[in-house]
């Protein structure tokens, strides 16, 4: 499990993060397969973002697919995750040039409805989206 400061170990029952290396091109989904060990609990899914001072945007605007069983399918949610304030200041948590923002997707997702997460990048205007080091979730169990 890959943590990397965004969620407490004793509290997570997964995370990870995959790297893009600063440059997210727009037809690439980024895929991960959560662990949700209690078939009757509800856990909540957080995204973090983590991005340099290249990307170029205020917010980063994204599709986050939660891919159940055949049964259950799939539920879009689109998020909007501010990466600066109106007056161009990094928001965030981080340091040097890597600041890492963390938006909750969903409070309520079942193992059923969560076999899959996948996230794609949304930005209109480009194809290669720079300054987006990594994209991760943390899945945490409601008590």
């Amino acid at each position: 499990m890959a943590c990397l400061g965004a969620c407490s170990p004793e509290q997570a029952t997964y995370g990870d993060f995959r790297s893009l290396n600063n440059d997210w091109d727009r037809n690439t989904s980024l895929v991960f397969h959560p662990t949700m060990p209690d078939s009757a609990a509800t856990y909540t899914i957080t995204l973090a973002i983590r991005n340099t001072n290249l990307y170029p945007y205020a917010t980063l605007p994204l599709a986050v697919d939660l891919a159940g069983t055949d049964s259950v399918g799939v539920k879009r949610f689109r998020l909007e995750i501010p990466i600066t304030d109106a007056s161009g200041e990094w928001l965030g948590a981080g340091f040097g040039t890597f600041f890492q923002h963390k938006q909750v997707v969903t409070r309520s997702a079942t193992a059923a409805q969560v076999a899959k997460v996948i996230v794609w990048q949304t930005v209109d205007s480009i194809d290669a989206l720079p300054g987006i080091d990594a994209v991760g979730i943390i899945v945490s169990p409601n008590h």
